[in-house]
């Protein structure tokens, strides 16, 4: 079982999986939903699956998209072992077929033709797609869940509120009556009846359930009377399993004894209820429910506090994490670009010893064929080319998840410190999709759905800007696979890529801003005039050798980066300037700003150091944005 008692990170939350054991069972849904909650937790399993060969593939097919594995073929091209749901769907037919599964008739024969959209169905497209759906959701859910377990985030955030996420065709009525429904993170009685498929007060809240829940914080809750100033959430620290008790009327003992070796024995029964056992006694529950005594300021700062340095150091540690999986991806990048690389260099020196010593015509057509295929391939690998861009696509898109932990954090401790609009006066983008020529020419495109990235960043911006300050009109143009092109903003307008972190994505937005508001770009400018100092402006190129910055870019060094930021906040979008510059004519004079653009991608993915390390821009970024 997966123990509570420390943070884990979220990208690493997906290991959850790893931890499963595949189970084949002739059990229906129906009779899994009897085994302990322990069991189904530990255990992957897919109704009247019996086949132990067949369970274990499905295990190792999710371990292994979960972790991204590559492979390299004999062409030297770089390729994702597991390409996702399609593929899984497709392999696990084939396997289901080989293994004689299928929907069985009344008269216990087994249906030739397969249903795809039939759940009894074991070879069918909606079954299988439901299997890859549920089993990386669960795991991505539960790392979100225990998140929240700190004992002052839940004294900030008490409370959680039920919300349907998207559309589903039949919505199931308990929770179509819940939703909406806020009450207390510690009420497990509420969250795990709303999860009836899986009894765990995490998601998805059930199969195909399309619900999620979002935090609700003490001051939310208290108005809606759901919680009282004096009441204390209980922090679940252990597995919430422990001293669990279940019935299990109605199972055999060989059942029985089968739930007991898969949780090595720690689960006892005791009749016919099943009760959890702890790696330690637990003690007793109090008598009453637990009590929150009435703060001073000072201790209310005090626990604001401690909530800061939990959020600053878990970011520390999302930070690191991500370094460190862009660091291996890339080092497996470039074993696998040597082990593909060898192969053909090996085949070219073969045959122009060949061609050295025959001189045919056919050994040197053999020969410019071997240099032609290893030329080819070594540009892929070079930047730039194909494999190259694909592992830099695939490292953004690793890392969404750790990134998307990140601002769930950040928006707690801006909420925390009021940066955060709350969620009924929030203003709405609608962006229509539009084309950016290489002269920066706009025409409007068919309508495109939004890559997940954009969406949630241009959600994260609604939560941060005053709707009075959110433009009116965005035209988006999102490139495929982000390419080498930056992203870039013109009035009303924005570029960007299908892998950008949200942060970015808020980035760009914020150009967005400051064009449709000259209020807001003069402050800005102001704002970098003063901190500026007169000084002279210096080539980011210079600052950072082995950037793609151009000689032409040029930006106030100052001291953001000492300050726990980049150079780049200041740079210069402003023609004819000259050192000594006066304020009204430099606000008047310059174009556009990165300041409100990198204030609030701080804000995003770091705001505690970006209050303590530059309290004075933090500030500014927050008069800009409220």
């Amino acid at each position: 079982m997966a123990a509570l008692l420390e943070p884990m990170p979220f990208w690493e939350a997906l290991s959850y999986l790893e931890g499963k054991e595949a189970v084949a069972s002739a059990m229906t849904t129906a009779e899994w939903q009897r085994i302990p909650v322990a069991v189904r937790v530990k255990s992957l399993f897919s109704a009247t699956l019996t086949s132990a060969k067949a369970a274990q593939e499905i295990t190792d097919y999710l371990t292994g998209f979960v972790r991204g594995e590559k492979a390299v073929n004999d062409k030297g091209k770089e390729y994702h072992v597991y390409q996702g749901r399609a593929e899984f769907v497709a392999n696990m037919r084939e396997r289901m077929l080989e293994e004689g599964f299928g929907k069985v008739l009344h008269d216990g024969t087994l249906d030739p033709e397969i249903h795809d959209n039939d759940l009894r169905d074991l070879r069918g497209c909606r079954r299988l797609q439901l299997v890859f759906d549920t089993q990386t959701e669960q795991a991505a859910s539960f790392a979100q869940w225990q998140e929240g377990q700190d004992p002052d985030v839940l004294d900030v955030y008490p409370c959680q509120r039920f919300i349907r996420v998207r559309p589903v065709h039949t919505p199931r009525p308990y929770h179509d009556d819940a939703i909406g429904e806020v009450r207390r993170k510690d009420d497990l009685a509420f969250w795990i009846g709303l999860n009836r498929d899986f009894r765990l007060p995490w998601g998805p809240w059930g199969f195909n359930s399309g619900c999620g829940v979002e935090d609700v914080d003490r001051d939310e809750a208290e108005a809606l009377g759901v919680i009282k100033p004096t009441d204390k959430v209980r922090s679940i620290k252990k597995d919430f399993l422990d001293g669990l008790e279940e019935s299990v009327r109605g199972l055999d003992d060989q059942t029985r004894r089968w739930i007991q070796a898969q949780m090595e024995n720690r689960i006892r029964f005791l009749g016919d209820t099943a009760v959890y056992l702890p790696d330690k006694p637990r003690p007793a529950a109090p008598a009453s429910a637990p009590s929150r005594p009435a703060k001073t300021p000072a201790q209310i700062d005090a626990q604001k506090k401690r909530i800061a340095d939990t959020i600053a150091a878990r970011h520390g540690r999302q930070q690191d994490q991500r370094k460190q999986i862009s660091k291996q991806q890339w080092e497996a990048y470039l074993k696998r670009r040597d082990a593909a690389l060898a192969g053909l260099l090996q085949a070219l020196r073969e045959s122009e010893a060949r061609y050295h010593a025959t001189r045919s015509l056919d050994d040197w057509n053999a020969y410019k064929m071997a240099a032609d295929a290893y030329n080819k391939a070594r540009r892929s690998w070079l930047p730039g080319g194909k494999l190259f861009k694909d592992t830099r696509r695939a490292i953004d898109k690793a890392l969404l998840p750790s990134w998307r932990a990140t601002y769930r954090d950040s928006l707690r401790f801006l909420a925390m410190d009021g940066a955060v609009v709350p969620l009924d006066k929030r203003g709405t983008l609608l962006p229509h999709a539009v084309r950016i020529d290489s002269h920066s020419r706009i025409s409007e495109d068919k309508p495109r759905k939004l890559s997940p990235n954009v969406r949630d960043g241009l959600d994260l911006a609604a939560a941060l800007v005053s709707p009075s300050k959110l433009p009116a009109s965005l035209g988006v143009q999102v490139i495929k696979g982000g390419g080498k092109e930056r992203a870039f903003a013109l009035p009303g307008v924005m570029k960007v890529s299908d892998t950008s972190a949200p942060a970015i994505i808020a980035h760009e937005l914020a150009h967005v801003i400051e064009f449709s508001r000259p209020d807001i770009l003069r402050k800005s400018a102001a704002f970098l005039h003063d901190r500026a100092r007169g000084g002279v402006p210096v080539p980011l190129k210079s600052l950072y050798p082995h950037s793609d910055y151009s000689p032409l870019e040029k930006t106030f060094e100052d001291d953001w980066a000492r300050r726990g930021g980049h150079a780049y906040t200041g740079k210069l979008y402003i023609r004819g300037y000259f050192p000594g510059m006066g304020k009204d004519m430099f606000t008047e004079k310059t174009a556009s700003t990165e300041i409100l653009s990198m204030g609030i991608q701080r804000m995003l993915e770091s705001p505690v150091d970006f209050q303590r390390q530059d309290p004075e821009f933090y500030n500014f970024i927050k008069s800009q944005l409220s």
